[in-house]
């Protein structure tokens, strides 16, 4: 059994780089592997992760302010 040949294998890896590396990083994996029909999808759920994580840490910025600067 080899998990390397299976697409849904290859999409998690992808999703992992994504989550980790960005946008970038996640389409230099898909285009090194050969995995051209994942190149766009890859750069989609980087972008995605970003901005999911600056929301996420603003709102967590701003809590940590509002206890450090009480009015």
């Amino acid at each position: 059994l080899s998990f390397s040949k299976s697409r849904w294998w290859n999409e998690l890896l992808l999703a992992s780089n994504a989550n980790v590396g960005g946008p970038t990083t996640a389409a230099g994996m898909a285009s090194a592997k050969g995995w051209r029909s994942l190149v766009v999808p890859a750069i989609l759920i980087g972008v995605l992760g970003y901005s999911v994580a600056t929301f996420i840490s603003v709102v967590l910025g701003k809590l940590v302010l509002a206890r450090m600067m009480p009015v």
